[in-house]
């Protein structure tokens, strides 16, 4: 069910939100620094899978039943399903001409699937109630994965600009 999700562009657009601020002030400042936001919480996702995977697990485990489970296997391997969420999760509608796998269709046909499809549907609340875990598998990472990045600009700057390098 996770590969359904594309918690880079998920946790990328968060990030950047949180960390910027409501009107992106930070990335004014300098503007390179999105960028580095992004590539920064990208890294750290790769090297922190193992543990994510395991926040969601816990989360799906508390919100889903083995039922819903079980019909969420079935559909989540359906690759027609994965390139369906591709576009939900981007704000776009369904593409036209995708063909479910007949297992797909009858997962989801069922009572289980119905309210698995329910449930994922407003995947909102199931994320919310992991940031504070997700904060603490990714955030330190994150943050001097950024730093690096950031330091590293500023010594070319201040070095192209003949100027004497900051601490950091």
């Amino acid at each position: 069910m996770l590969g359904a999700m594309d918690l880079n562009a998920i946790m990328a657009k968060q990030m950047t939100s949180s960390f910027a601020g409501p009107d992106a002030e930070l990335f004014k400042i300098e503007p390179k620094w999105q960028d580095f936001v992004v590539e920064a919480m990208s890294d750290e996702l790769k090297a922190d899978h193992a543990a994510i995977v395991t926040v969601m697990g816990r989360a799906f485990a508390k919100t889903f039943t083995a039922d819903e489970l079980k019909v969420g296997q079935v559909v989540f391997r359906d690759p027609a399903m994965l390139t369906v969420m591709k576009a939900l999760q981007a704000g776009q509608p369904a593409p036209a001409g995708v063909n479910l796998q007949p297992a797909t269709i009858q997962a989801m046909s069922t009572p289980a699937g119905r309210s698995l499809s329910a449930k994922f549907s407003n995947i909102g609340p199931i994320l919310d109630a992991t940031k504070r875990d997700f904060a603490r598998v990714l955030l330190p990472g994150f943050l001097q994965r950024f730093g690096e990045k950031a330091v590293a600009l500023e010594r070319q700057r201040r070095q192209a600009e003949g100027l004497p390098a900051a601490g950091g």
